[in-house]
Formats: structure tokens, sequence, C-alpha cells
């Protein structure tokens, strides 16, 4: 069977989407983007980010570049966080880029979020 959410948000089945937008070519993700809001219409739009295809900046930039949609998703949990799956690494390198990709992310503002102030 294959999926058709554009048609599923106008008939009301659904009543948000999230899109797996996993890309790591901006310009890509930036269309496709577009084209889910245009066909969300009202309905809102919360674009999944590929983060374990980024370095961390390029997963700030995909943040900021969803500023029209309803939100962001990240994936994968094991991109930021110690996993219990045993084929993720669990080497020093593997996590020192996991505690970077969290650093990063305290840049992000969200509304209603506090901010971090350093002493």
């Amino acid at each position: 069977m294959l999926q058709d959410a554009a048609q599923w948000l106008k008939d009301g089945t659904l009543d948000r989407v999230f899109p797996m937008i996993y890309t790591d070519n901006n310009a890509d993700y930036t269309r496709d983007l577009s084209a889910w809001l245009k066909a969300a219409g009202k309905k809102p739009v919360t674009p999944g980010i590929g983060a374990y295809k980024h370095q961390a900046t390029q997963t700030l930039e995909q943040i900021r570049l969803s500023e029209g949609a309803s939100g962001y998703c990240l994936f994968a949990y094991a991109t930021f966080f110690e996993s219990v799956n045993p084929f993720e690494p669990k080497d020093d390198t593997a996590v020192a880029v996991r505690a970077a990709r969290r650093k990063a992310l305290e840049a992000v503002q969200l509304p209603g979020r506090p901010t971090r102030s350093t002493p």
C-alpha cells in the first residue's frame, strides 16, 4: 500500500504530519519542507531532521531552516546519547562526538524554553 500523506491531510485523516526529511543537503531540506508546508495547508508540519547524517553545525542550520514549521524532530537518539544498541560505537571518539552534538544543541533557542546561563 502506498502512502498519500498530502491527501490524508486534506481528507482530515491526519491532523499533523512528521515528514522524515533526512538529507545532508540544505537546499533539498528547504525544498522538501516547503513542499510539505504547502501540501499541509494550515495543518502543522513537524519535520524530521536526520542529525545522524550531519556535523552538529548542519543540524543547527536545518533547525533554523525549520522556522516556518511547527517545531522539529531529531533522528536518531544514538546520535546524541549513549545507547544500549550493541551496534552503536562506544569508543571514546564516538562518545566525544555525541557530547559535542548535545553541546551544540544548547545554542538552540526555543520559545518558552529558559536559556542556560553561565556563571
